[in-house]
């Protein structure tokens, strides 16, 4: 028989002890100008907890924002080590809820909710957890090493929606007005992730 029963299965969920020392990161330049700069550390994965929890700490520089989106798999909650972020919830296309969260707070995002967040002109440090835990750590990864800024027509928008939804449950709300990538690559600023074990 020729099968390698020695391989490992790359995306193995595991759920065993491990620490974090904020080895797994990405810094993120998204199109449509979204989370500039903004470092991800990957504390807990999916993988890592047997789907139970995701947990990324955030360095947002000062108005940071993400497009309006919403998520099918996964309630988030934003616990604010420093800064202020304000989330707008529902649909924008009808008046939405506003809430501001700072310093010491937390905000709960629950799934199938649309939301969209700006950072306030201070940044914000936030630690992000998301339950159950998913994949949603690789999409960060995919959308800030592959895709980047290169989104810039209505065309390449619909293609990374329908391939957010079919392989992470996420959805974006397309804007008005399509205004295209308006950021400037610096070089390569998104880090090569390594396996801890």
């Amino acid at each position: 028989m020729s099968f390698d029963f020695d391989k490992t299965n790359p995306h193995r969920i595991e759920s065993k002890p491990y620490k974090s020392s904020g080895e797994n990161f990405v810094y993120m330049n998204v199109f449509d100008a979204q989370m500039i700069q903004a470092k991800m550390i990957f504390h807990a994965e999916g993988n890592q907890t047997g789907l139970n929890l995701l947990v990324t700490e955030i360095s947002w520089p000062p108005n940071n924002r993400t497009l309006p989106h919403i998520h099918e798999l996964e309630d988030e909650s934003f616990f604010m080590l420093e800064g202020s972020v304000t989330i707008h919830f529902g649909r924008p296309d009808e008046e939405r809820e506003v809430v501001t969260a700072t310093k010491g707070e937390f905000a709960w995002l629950p799934r199938n909710h649309w939301h969209e967040v700006n950072v306030g002109p201070d940044g914000a440090h936030v630690l992000l957890i998301q339950t159950p835990g998913s994949q949603l750590s690789e999409w960060f990864r995919v959308v800030g090493t592959e895709i980047g800024t290169d989104i810039e027509t209505e065309e390449d928008f619909d293609r990374l929606n329908a391939f957010a939804y079919r392989n992470y449950g996420l959805r974006f709300w397309k804007p008005d007005r399509w205004a295209g990538a308006r950021v400037e690559h610096s070089g390569n600023l998104s880090v090569a992730q390594e396996t801890v074990g």
